[in-house]
């Protein structure tokens, strides 16, 4: 069997940004807490609803130790290697 070569979410994403990584981690993050993905989950912009979900799915991947830490909401190298983990 051969799979498609997916699409890989990238280091350095933060609030603020908007790109089509910034879709692909909402679509991710939508599908992992099943939350229904429609056009106010999934916008292409990392605003505050995404910020909370990356501090959740941080929280949960134990990359942090709290959601007020220093850079909580940010992707960094951990936090998109088990994202990109997440089919």
């Amino acid at each position: 069997t051969t799979s498609s070569p997916s699409v890989k979410i990238p280091v350095g994403l933060y609030k603020g940004m908007r790109s089509s990584d910034i879709t692909l981690v909402q679509k991710k993050l939508t599908t992992h807490y099943k939350i229904p993905a429609n056009v106010t989950t999934v916008t292409g912009y990392f605003g505050p609803k995404t910020e909370e979900l990356v501090k959740r799915f941080r929280l949960d991947n134990r990359l942090i130790s709290s959601a007020s830490a220093r850079d909580a909401g940010y992707i960094g190298p951990k936090t998109a290697a088990a994202l990109n983990r997440i089919n």
